[in-house]
């Protein structure tokens, strides 16, 4: 059984910081195009002294055109106030597409705020080679692993800087990342190439074992930089 990887990965990566008070202050870092599916995680925080934490994780499939949309928006207009939002979008590309416009966008925004702390950041993972593909059960679990991280993550935010945070947050994306591109496997097939399967005959006595061989073709990427901004009183 002859096993063929993807032969491309697109990735994009957005993180926007606003620290400040004063005048309205939004940044904004977005990659072209638009479409579906869509992943959003809003977060809108109006109350003093408040800690808010908004997460949404997707894993898609999608056929023909593959115009995903991945969106993280932070908006803080309080005092003493933390403000995060974190998306984070996978999408599986199957059959010939005429039209490839990923967007992933990442806005922060900070206004009339004081002494507040705002944190928005956007990753999106798109694979396809023009096969029909799926996760091997393997790569399942492990995106399962890692969204419980991320849920910690949104419940014990507080004990962190905003720096942890970021941090904390890019390392589980490039996770997610490493998870899809190494448990991709032709729809049909259940494990990974390198991970042997079994098959057993009972139709008579006895029983046959074969193990699937495999082909591997490195994925290549590309990932936009992230941007910062930081502002003061």
């Amino acid at each position: 059984m002859m096993v063929r990887r993807l032969l491309s990965a697109a990735v994009a990566a957005c993180i926007v910081v606003t620290i400040g008070a004063g005048a309205a202050q939004a940044q904004t870092a977005t990659s072209i195009g638009s479409g579906q599916p869509s992943n959003d995680a809003v977060a809108v925080n109006q109350k003093d002294g408040s800690s808010l934490f908004k997460l949404a994780f997707s894993v898609k499939k999608v056929s023909g055109d593959v115009n995903p949309s991945n969106t993280a928006v932070a908006y803080a207009s309080c005092t003493d106030c933390r403000t995060v939002a974190v998306a984070i979008q996978v999408v599986l590309a199957e059959g010939d597409a005429s039209s490839v416009t990923p967007t992933n966008t990442a806005l922060a925004i900070n206004y009339e705020c004081t002494e507040c702390e705002t944190l928005a950041a956007a990753y999106q993972f798109v694979f396809g080679d023009g096969t029909d593909v799926k996760l091997t059960p393997t790569g399942k679990q492990e995106l399962h692993d890692v969204k419980k991280q991320l849920q910690d993550l949104q419940k014990n935010s507080d004990t962190l800087t905003l720096q942890e945070i970021a941090d904390r947050i890019a390392a589980l994306a490039a996770q997610v990342g490493d998870v899809v591109a190494n448990n991709l496997v032709p729809t049909g097939q259940s494990a990974a190439p390198g991970q042997q399967t079994t098959t057993t005959s009972s139709s008579t006595p006895g029983t046959t074992t074969t193990t699937p061989t495999s082909t591997t073709e490195r994925s290549t990427s590309t990932t936009e930089a992230p941007t910062t901004s930081t502002s003061t009183p």
